[in-house]
């Protein structure tokens, strides 16, 4: 008997801590490109699958996460405090072939619906810019997408 109360409240935490998930999936176009990316191999109009996690959103710490992944390539961004309208400094790293990390990008998030997000938010609508991506400096590149909250 005590097993099982035992193994039922375990349970409960453990239902309740994925309840209050912070991560999100959906697909991103690229809908500008600055002339810094010519050299790069990125086009308008390519998309990419998004995985993101926000601060302070459930038990996430205080920064916000979010990978690119497109093929064989993954490039990920994270930046201290919730989705901004103004540019901050990301931590950046890639991987296809080797790995490789930077620190001179930057992330904004314009267009964002809702504008306020919580645990309960299901789906979130939204513009981000990235300057230097990829780590081609001068290269700017806008996404827009859609993320949902994965269950």
């Amino acid at each position: 008997m005590k097993t099982t109360v035992l193994s039922l409240a375990i349970l409960s935490i453990a239902m309740i801590n994925v309840s209050h998930s912070n991560e999100y999936q959906g697909d991103f176009f690229i809908i500008g490109l600055s002339s810094g990316c010519d050299s790069a191999p990125y086009r308008q109009g390519g998309w990419a699958r998004f995985r993101m996690n926000l601060a302070g959103v459930g038990n996430t710490g205080d920064y916000t996460k979010f990978g690119i992944h497109w093929g064989r390539f993954t490039t990920s961004y994270s930046t201290k405090g919730k989705p901004s309208p103004k540019f901050k400094k990301a931590n950046s790293a890639g991987i296809a072939t080797g790995y490789w990390t930077w620190n001179n990008s930057k992330v904004k998030y314009t267009e964002l619906y809702p504008k306020s997000i919580d645990e309960n938010t299901e789906k979130i609508d939204m513009d981000i810019t990235i300057k230097n991506f990829d780590n081609v400096k001068g290269c700017t590149a806008i996404w827009s997408g859609s993320i949902t909250k994965r269950p």
